[in-house]
């Protein structure tokens, strides 16, 4: 639903109008959630498409704005940024979580190489 919702007022034209009739699916934890994605029947989405909103969307992005500025300004205040919990592990973030792993670690040895490590 979230993600719908927020398409839906980002870019409505991206949608396809069948998303008003898509059946739930919903899963137990995130393990099941990353067996069934594994699966051949998954429809390619967990949870609620169908009750997205544009006017959710908006909501959503307000929020998130707020959030994104309020933390800028905490690291341009001297948090240490390292230190966020980027992507929860669990077995459906896994390849993200590894592939965020390969790009900072690509950075520090750019960053090394130019004398900027910190």
């Amino acid at each position: 639903m979230r993600e719908t919702s927020e398409v839906l007022f980002l870019h409505p034209e991206l949608v396809n109008p069948g998303f008003r009739s898509a059946t739930p699916y919903r899963t137990r934890d995130p393990k099941h959630a990353a067996d069934v994605a594994s699966g051949g029947n998954w429809p390619g989405y967990f949870g609620s498409p169908s009750a997205a909103s544009a006017a959710y969307g908006a909501k959503y992005w307000q929020h998130f704005s707020s959030w994104s500025v309020n933390l800028a300004l905490r690291i341009l205040d001297g948090l240490d940024y390292s230190q966020i919990k980027r992507v929860e592990e669990n077995p459906v973030s896994q390849a993200a979580l590894e592939d965020e792993r390969r790009r900072q670690q690509k950075q520090s040895e750019w960053l090394k190489a130019k004398g900027h490590q910190r």
